[in-house]
């Protein structure tokens, strides 16, 4: 029987970003939703204002790009076929305000030389789009699950 490597990305919507000043999850739907309350200087009186305008950091030719990036770097593991290893891989990294992608590591490991591939994979990336904040770009956190699946 042929073994086959199945590797999904949830890359649509899997994606967390974290703002690497106070390392919190930037949570852009409740953002989005919700007005800011900020104080008036004149009057010293709360006002309800727009808040500031975030993106997320993204692949420069998108999700689907990168989905087909990740694909076509990735083959199974000897190892890990051998033993029959399936799971995810969860890898972290920061994408800089210049694109550049720095302090890659592996957050959920999965061994059998998985994490090594992915850490590897990572680092061949192109630069991305880097998160912005009041239109200014700012460094940020990316998380991605890689999913080793034989069938």
């Amino acid at each position: 029987m042929k073994t086959y490597l199945v590797i999904s990305v949830l890359a649509l919507f899997a994606f967390t970003a974290l703002n690497a000043q106070d390392n919190k999850e930037l949570d852009l739907q409740k953002l989005s939703a919700e007005a800011v309350l900020k104080e008036d200087p004149k009057t010293s009186k709360q006002i309800q204002g727009v808040p500031p305008q975030k993106t997320w950091a993204s692949f420069k030719k998108g999700n689907r790009a990168l989905v087909h990036f990740i694909q076509s770097k990735l083959v199974y593991p000897t190892e890990a076929r051998r033993y029959g290893v399936e799971g995810a891989v969860t890898v972290q990294f920061t994408v800089m305000p210049n694109g550049a992608l720095r302090n890659v590591e592996i957050v959920e490991s999965l061994g059998h030389g998985c994490d090594e591939l992915v850490r590897s994979m990572v680092k061949e990336m192109p630069a991305w789009n880097p998160a912005t904040e009041a239109g200014r770009a700012i460094p940020s956190k990316v998380r991605i699950p890689v999913h080793f699946s034989l069938k």
